[in-house]
C-alpha cells in the first residue's frame, strides 16, 4: 500500500498503468541469489546488467559492460561481489546513482548484510519496477536497510548546456535512461 500512495503522489496515474501494464516476471539468479525480477520483454538493459552483475560467477563469461566482454584494459566497474569490507557492510553507506531497476543494490543487500542502500533513480517507471523489484525479493529486514530515491543527480552548475536535460525512458533500455518522453516511447 505505501508503494502506490508513493507513486501516486510522485508520478501521474496513467504513467503508472503504462508501466505496470509492460512488466513481466522473469525468473533470473544474481550471483546464486534466485530472484523473480519484473521488467518489459525484450528489455536489454536489465538482460545486460544482469550478465554485468553475474560476470565471472560460477564459470560463467566476464563482462565489463552490458555486452562486452571483459579486457584487461578496464577496471572491474560492476565487481562488487568482492568489495573490501571498509565499503560495505553494517554502518557503512552504498549510494547507488542511477539505479534502473535496483538489481545492483539487490546484489549488494544480498553480498553484504546491513550496509545501508540509497538508491537514486529520475526516471519514475525505473523506479517504480525497482520498488516492486525489492518488493519481491528482499526480506522485510533486508528492505529496511534500502532507500529508493526518485531523483537524479547532476552537476550544480547551472549554466553547463547538460543542467536541465530531458529524461527519456525506453522499455526496451531500462539502464539508460536518457530523455522522458512518455508520449512517444510507452
Amino acid at each position: 500500500l505505501y508503494l502506490w500512495s508513493s507513486a501516486r503522489s510522485q508520478m501521474p496515474e496513467d504513467v503508472i498503468q503504462k508501466t505496470l501494464r509492460l512488466l513481466t516476471e522473469h525468473k533470473e539468479t544474481l550471483r546464486g541469489h534466485e530472484v523473480h525480477l519484473w521488467y518489459p520483454d525484450n528489455d536489454k538493459g536489465a538482460e545486460g546488467m544482469l550478465r554485468v552483475l553475474n560476470s565471472g560467477y560460477e564459470g560463467r563469461s566476464t563482462y565489463n559492460f552490458d555486452s562486452e566482454p571483459a579486457d584487461s584494459s578496464h577496471d572491474d566497474l560492476y565487481r562488487f561481489h568482492d568489495m573490501p569490507s571498509k565499503f560495505v557492510g553494517e554502518n557503512k553507506l552504498f549510494v547507488d546513482v542511477g539505479s534502473a531497476l535496483g538489481l545492483t543494490s539487490m546484489l549488494i543487500t544480498y553480498l553484504y548484510p546491513k550496509t545501508t542502500i540509497v538508491s537514486i533513480e529520475p526516471a519514475s517507471p525505473s523506479w517504480l519496477i525497482q520498488n516492486i523489484n525489492y518488493r519481491c525479493n528482499l526480506s522485510h529486514t533486508q528492505l529496511q536497510y534500502v532507500h529508493p530515491i526518485l531523483a537524479g543527480v547532476g552537476t550544480k552548475h547551472h549554466d553547463d548546456n547538460d543542467s536541465m536535460m530531458k529524461m527519456l525512458w525506453r522499455p526496451s533500455e531500462t539502464t539508460a535512461t536518457r530523455n522522458w518522453n512518455p508520449e512517444n516511447n510507452f
